[in-house]
């Protein structure tokens, strides 16, 4: 019984809280709006659209491909080397991924085409390197030198690449 008296007391409340505070809110929500549409109007009384119907679209691009780059088939080599502060001049190379892998001693590899820096990669003994470094390049880098330098005689890095496309 008690259920029922709360519901038809909140049912009052309402009412009177509608028809009293809420009165104003309610009665401008409820107003119509009117809208005088002047023109411009077609035959039939709807307003007018400039665009009608299904457009005519014709594609002059024709030269844009959306097939796959064709692969890399030429290029990669790979070279390892053991020593501090060595310096490893061979022919110019491009590449388009790189991967080193490097011990725990050596502080940085860099990549130089003639004479200026290409990359530099911070080795593990540097404290901010890791032994391995795999990445894919946006754009492709020439170099003609590598170089590291580590810690002591024995530290070693190996690099290999992926050569771009020809």
């Amino acid at each position: 019984m008690k259920k029922w008296t709360s519901v038809a007391l909140l049912l009052v409340g309402a009412m009177v809280l509608g028809a009293t505070v809420l009165r104003e809110p309610i009665a401008y929500a409820a107003q119509s709006v009117s809208a005088t549409i002047v023109g411009p109007l077609d035959g039939q009384g709807n307003v007018a659209m400039h665009e009608q119907g299904t457009a005519n679209v014709n594609v002059t691009n024709s030269s844009l491909s959306v097939a796959p780059a064709a692969p890399i088939s030429a290029g990669g080599d790979s070279l390892c080397k053991v020593g501090s502060g060595d310096t490893f001049p061979f022919a110019p190379e491009t590449a388009s991924a790189l991967s080193i892998g490097m011990t725990s001693g050596v502080n940085f590899v860099r990549f130089r085409y003639q004479g200026d820096v290409v990359a530099t990669f911070m080795g593990p003994g540097s404290g901010h390197g890791s032994t391995a470094i795999n990445i894919a390049l946006t754009r492709p880098i020439t170099f003609d030198t590598l170089s590291m330098a580590g810690e002591s005689s024995s530290d070693e890095a190996c690099f290999g690449w992926t050569g771009n496309q020809p």
